[in-house]
């Protein structure tokens, strides 16, 4: 109990022998979810220690499921390259998991309308657009819009009772398979009128189903947008860079999510390899030429080179010098 751990640093915490703790020599990660699973082979690690420590045997984050199931697929390539990657791959799992059921949905709406809270909608070739969409959320991407409103519809919901009650899963929960589970979406009533939603949010925001996702999902630097990839960690995007939906403009400026971006990997020399961005840049000033670089760069996918050590920085092609005196 919290106060009576002998080992606690502080009077009333818990001691080190009541945190989580394991050394492993594969790999960990972590998605702001219970640490219940760091590796998948983690289930039985940390079954014993206190509930306040480590919720166990409950549905992760598809965040924390993605991650789990894309970084053992890199086995050995698992280098500071491949993380680069996997981080930008701007997968989302929730597509992985539910696509081919949401387009046969689609394909299956009667007479091609999809009903919504404001009457039927017409689904048009908005099935074959999600069928051609590669599940991912780069700034090209085409179908990614519509799945998003979409999945943001059938988990979120309009209020905090709908959310509450919100289930979009066929196959439910089993700690025996919790990276696998909950898995495919439910034959619903509901989730038709989600879809119907989600049509006519873009609709009503002017944005065709088939756009560009980057066209409507930015940030704005001097009156230009720049294109953002990623999305919601409700998608299961390792890439999170979340937008505010507006009913009459659609997607506005990025509210959260990515900020420093650093992939690093340890080569065998004195300096560490590194690769990363200041995703919104380094200066607030809009007249800096840092106002809106290593956005730009961070829309572009370019990862730039971080020097730490003493040789690396005096080899940087960009470096300038000044004395500061007095």
């Amino acid at each position: 109990m919290p106060g009576d751990d002998p080992d606690a640093l502080v009077p009333g915490t818990f001691g080190p022998a009541n945190q989580p703790s394991k050394t492993v020599r594969t790999y960990v990660q972590n998605s702001n979810d219970s640490p219940w699973l760091v590796n998948h082979h983690a289930s039985d690690w940390f079954t014993t220690l206190p509930r306040a420590m480590v919720k166990t045997n409950i549905a992760q984050d598809l965040r924390t499921r993605h991650g789990l199931t894309a970084i053992p697929a890199l086995g050995a390539s698992l280098t500071r390259a491949s993380m680069e990657g996997l981080v930008f791959s701007n997968r989302s799992h929730a597509a992985t998991l539910t696509l081919a059921d949401t387009v046969a949905m689609c394909r299956s709406m009667p007479l091609g309308f999809a009903p919504s809270d404001a009457g039927p909608i017409a689904v048009g070739d908005s099935c074959d657009v999600l069928a051609n969409w590669d599940g991912r959320n780069d700034v090209n991407s085409r179908g990614a819009l519509l799945f998003q409103r979409f999945w943001e519809r059938a988990t979120l919901g309009a209020t905090l009772v709908e959310q509450a009650t919100k289930n979009p899963w066929k196959n439910p929960f089993t700690a025996t398979d919790p990276i696998g589970t909950p898995n495919g979406m439910a034959a619903a009533a509901g989730h038709r009128i989600d879809f119907g939603n989600a049509l006519r949010d873009l609709a009503s925001a002017g944005i065709a189903y088939n756009a560009r996702f980057g066209d409507h999902h930015y940030a704005t630097r001097n009156g230009t947008r720049i294109p953002i990839h990623g999305g919601g960690s409700t998608g299961g995007i390792y890439n999170v860079n979340i937008a505010q939906w507006d009913p009459a403009k659609g997607y506005t400026e990025m509210l959260h999510g990515s900020s420093y971006v650093q992939a690093v990997s340890f080569d065998g020399d004195a300096c560490p390899d590194v690769r990363g961005f200041l995703t919104y840049s380094q200066s607030e000033n809009p007249n800096s030429p840092h106002y809106a670089d290593q956005t730009v760069e961070f829309s572009a996918k370019r990862w730039i080179t971080q020097r730490f050590c003493e040789a690396d920085i005096l080899a940087s092609p960009a470096l300038t010098t000044v004395t500061v005196t007095g």
